[in-house]
């Protein structure tokens, strides 16, 4: 059984897909296994890239070629907005920091998701 601050992060993952309207559990397992393949992928790359870099030499396994450069978790810019269109927050999601909407007042907010390649995903949350 988790307890303590894991037990809190997970709670706060749960409750973000819920307001995401991911509701059934094996769905929103699904979608964080998903995310998390993703993230070790680009850290293997990133590694791979580091070495390569270091010894001056091609990278020996490449996970993402240059045309999969927007699939990379590194790549992945946030921007939460409120309903008039100010954007209140603007972050790389790489950076493993959570993205925190507790110092923002109940209302509705846009969240848009950014590759490098300008490709954005958009997903309206209600914070209650």
């Amino acid at each position: 059984m988790i307890t303590g601050e894991l037990k809190s992060q997970v709670d706060k993952i749960w409750d973000a897909f819920a307001t995401g309207g991911i509701s059934n559990p094996l769905s929103v397992i699904e979608q964080f296994t998903y995310l998390l393949f993703i993230r070790r992928l680009d850290e293997r790359q990133l590694l791979e890239e580091k070495k390569a870099n270091t010894v001056g030499i091609p990278i020996q396994n490449i996970i993402f070629t240059p045309e999969q450069k927007e699939l990379r978790w590194s790549s992945f810019k946030v921007f939460i907005s409120d309903m008039t269109g100010k954007v209140l927050l603007q972050k790389e999601v790489g950076k493993q920091e959570p993205i925190n909407i507790e110092k923002y007042p109940t209302g509705t907010y846009l969240i848009n998701v950014t590759t490098e390649d300008k490709k954005t995903n958009s997903y309206k949350i209600i914070k209650q």
